[in-house]
């Protein structure tokens, strides 16, 4: 019975080994002020709503593609935030600071000017080799008086071999010129008669 039992321990003792589980990592974008070029104020105040995104993007994992048709969630390399909520916390605080608008407000409150943002992309996209991080935002501006537009950006920057922290570092840079790109054509789309 004795023999059994040793016998039973030396094949279970490895295959608890194999369901270790990786250590869980994450990554944050930081929230250091964007460079914003001078735009005139509005006058106006806005409200921006809910970022809008599919559902990978109201997730954490951090994502990475490869092709035009799938997605992937990496288990235990994470955001610390969804992306969605990271850039609906950087879009308002760049629309406070560009002085577009007299205040700005989360939320689709009362306000002279709605803005709907929505995430297209928020991923590492890996082509020919080469891995670069995707940034794309729409937003939709609602104004009283005026048709709806919408302004669009989107920017890539290379994420040297794919590793989760270079791709975390090329996600700022892109998330960054993307929201620089937002606040400038939002600018100039208000501006325009």
């Amino acid at each position: 019975m004795r023999r059994i039992f040793l016998m039973l321990c030396c094949f279970a003792l490895p295959l608890t080994a194999c369901g270790a589980t990786p250590e869980a990592r994450y990554y944050r974008i930081p929230d250091n002020p964007l460079s914003l070029a001078a735009v005139p104020s509005t006058g106006k105040t806005a409200a921006v709503a809910r970022v809008q995104a599919s559902a990978p993007l109201r997730q954490s994992g951090l994502l990475t593609r490869s092709g035009d048709y799938e997605v992937r969630a990496t288990p235990y390399h994470r955001w610390e935030s969804a992306p969605a909520e990271i850039v609906e916390g950087k879009l308002v605080a760049a629309l406070r600071r560009s002085g577009l608008f007299t205040r700005v407000e989360r939320g689709a409150g009362e306000a002279d000017i709605l803005l709907r943002p929505s995430l297209a992309h928020f991923e590492a996209v890996e082509r020919g080799g080469q891995w670069a991080a995707e940034v794309g935002v729409n937003l939709q501006v609602y104004q009283t008086g005026r048709p709806p537009r919408t302004v669009k950006a989107l920017h890539r920057a290379p994420a040297a071999d794919g590793n989760p922290a270079a791709v975390a570092r090329a996600m700022h840079q892109s998330l960054d010129a993307c929201l620089v790109e937002i606040v400038q054509a939002l600018g100039a789309s208000l501006s325009s008669r």
